[in-house]
């Protein structure tokens, strides 16, 4: 079976090679923003309100997306 592939620092990589460094922000000092929504249909529900909220969170935390809200 093959690897999962994830996400982290801006690339792809597979799984067992995914590490944070122990001088992350969110490892030292627990900063975290979540922000959830639903889909109807295969489509995001309010989707504009919700990144409105997430990057308002992410700008109060002083954390950066790494993109625009358009992107």
């Amino acid at each position: 079976m093959s690897e999962l592939m994830v996400y982290i620092s801006g690339e792809y990589v597979p799984e067992s090679r995914a590490g944070v460094s122990i001088y992350d922000r969110g490892y030292m000092f627990a900063d975290l923003v979540t922000e959830s929504t639903r889909t109807f249909g295969m489509r995001p529900f309010r989707l504009p309100e919700h990144l409105d909220r997430l990057y308002h969170s992410m700008k109060a935390t002083e954390i950066d997306a790494g993109m625009t809200k358009a992107e």
